[in-house]
């Protein structure tokens, strides 16, 4: 990071709820979803991202796009738990 970009940056202060940024970076984002999708559980899955549950909830309502992500990996976190259900009936 250029020296004009960390000063920047060090002035900057993000909006926060909980103690933690509301905006979160792509790779929390990422972390998020593919945490979601495995476990289907949002606590679970803002802990591993680093972010506040809060904030998760926040940046749904702010972005259509996570939003619709988010609803397809819960989709995907049903299907697997129907599959494990149906493995484990025997």
């Amino acid at each position: 990071m250029s020296g004009v970009a960390a000063e920047m940056a060090a002035r900057t202060k993000l909006p926060r709820a909980g103690g933690q940024p509301l905006v979160m970076r792509h790779r929390a984002r990422g972390i998020f979803l593919v945490e979601l999708a495995l476990t289907g559980n949002v606590r679970h899955a803002a802990r591993a991202a680093g972010v506040a549950r809060s904030t998760v909830y926040l940046e749904r309502k702010r972005y259509r796009r996570f939003a619709a992500d988010w609803d397809s990996v819960l989709e995907i976190a049903k299907e697997n738990r129907i599959r494990a259900d149906i493995l484990n009936a025997d």
